[in-house]
């Protein structure tokens, strides 16, 4: 009994470890990117990211989805923004 309790402890552990192994290997490409958009937004190279810094970052992506300057982005805009990211990479 005690030794079916230590291999089923075993291998709920053993799966419970995996996404993690899988999380870490796929996230480090991931932190370069986050680093490089962090010192983008942050406009004064303070290494913190102002509200102001934030809201002028959202407004211009904003005008890039909606070139038409409309202030609405439409489903068409949203979607060729999508596609342009796509082949942006």
């Amino acid at each position: 009994m005690k030794t079916k309790l230590i291999l089923a402890t075993l291998a709920v552990m053993c799966l419970l470890t995996q996404p993690v192994r899988a999380e870490n290997s796929v996230a480090a490409p991931a932190a370069k990117t986050d680093a490089s958009q962090f010192d983008k937004i942050d406009a004064d190279k303070n290494g913190k990211i102002s509200k102001e810094e934030w809201l002028a970052y959202q407004t211009e992506v904003f005008s890039k989805i909606c070139p038409d300057g409309d202030s609405d982005i439409t489903r068409a805009e949203w979607n060729e923004y999508q596609a342009s990211k796509g082949s942006a990479r």
